[in-house]
Parts: structure tokens; sequence; C-alpha cells
């Protein structure tokens, strides 16, 4: 009999991994996933008449201990001064590690900022943020996209 399903997810469980390589010295994991979405007006109407999507934002920021030869711009994350016009891109996978199930997957992102803090009495830290392009989590863009298409036929027989 397999490992029961747990229905909440804890820090303790999560792993991060930067293009499948784990970072070792993640203390947290923050991310938001935005959809702005534009208000269409009928004319002579107060209240729009419906929300068009136009953009999706992704955003990762990962706090880290600061390691000698561990930060983001020795593991070549973090473009210098001489190779910032051909950052590239990295794929950023937080995951379940024992169920193994993903959490969030952004296939392509790029640090776009790194912090640190250093003080008296205390570990020194570095938080990454990263930019990404796409994104999923539980429902894989195959699974979302069946939903999609179930979801607009029963509103279509609904209607009719």
């Amino acid at each position: 009999m397999g490992q029961p399903t747990p229905r909440i997810v804890t820090g303790a469980r999560a792993i991060i991994q930067i293009d499948s390589s784990m970072v070792v010295f993640a203390t947290s994991v923050n991310y938001s996933v935005d959809t702005d979405y534009k208000e269409i007006q009928g004319v002579d109407e107060s209240l729009p008449e419906e929300l068009a999507p136009t953009s999706i934002r992704v955003e990762v920021r990962c706090t880290n201990l600061r390691v000698p030869m561990e930060s983001a711009s020795a593991l070549g994350l973090q473009p210098t001064i001489l190779s910032h016009l051909q950052q590239r891109y990295v794929s950023i996978d937080i995951r379940d590690r024992v169920t193994d199930k993903t959490i969030l997957f952004v296939p392509r992102a790029m640090l776009t900022r790194r912090d640190g803090t250093i003080a008296s009495r205390q570990l020194a830290t570095e938080t990454w943020i990263f930019k990404g392009i796409g994104y999923w989590d539980e429902r894989t863009p195959e699974e979302a996209k069946d939903d999609a298409s179930s979801w607009m036929t029963k509103t279509k027989d609904f209607l009719s």
C-alpha cells in the first residue's frame, strides 16, 4: 500500500530545483502569478460588459543561506556586466519531495534581482527574484486545456 496523499503542503517537504539542480541552501520560496484584465465597456454602460485577460506575470522569490561559491553569480544565474545581454533562461521546479507532485513549474525564467542581508549574530542570506514566462502547477497545460474545453461545452449546453 502506497503513501497516502497529503491534504496540505509543508515547507519541510518542498524542494526547489533550478535547471534540474536542487537549491540546497534554500530557506523559503515565495511565488506569485498575476493575471491582468482590461474592462470592456459597452456604450452607455456604467459597468463593464466583460473582463478580457491582457497578461500573466510570474515571479518566484527564493531566499537562501549565503554560502561562498553558491551565490547566484557563482552559479551562473546572474550575469556580470560583461554578459548581461546574453543572460540565459532557467527552469524552476518546486515540488513535494514525498509525492513528487509539482507545486509550481516555470519553464523559462530569468534572475532579475538579488538582495542580500548580512547582520551581526545572524546567518547571511540572499533572496533571488526571478521573472518567469509561463507556468503550471498541479494541473498540466493539457489538463487545463481539457478543463477549459469541458467548461465551455457545459456553458454552451446550459445557454442553449
